[in-house]
């Protein structure tokens, strides 16, 4: 039985099957990965133009890779 508040608000309702679902979970998890890294990288060039550069093992740390 679909919820009240989907019939409410109007809204659509998806189903997905449970490897859909999975696959969506993977890219989600691996885009939020991109997003950090790209983060951690610009970081480093913002601290170049700054003068005052980021050790390398403090961006890998930051990315969990150290």
């Amino acid at each position: 039985m679909m919820s009240p508040k989907f019939i409410e608000h109007d809204e659509d309702v998806v189903i997905l099957t449970k490897s859909e679902y999975n696959e969506i979970l993977a890219e989600n998890k691996r885009l939020k990965a991109q997003i950090k890294f790209d983060n951690e990288i610009e970081k480093g060039y913002v601290s170049l133009i700054e003068d005052s550069p980021i050790p390398v093992d403090r961006v890998l740390e930051n990315l969990g890779w150290a």
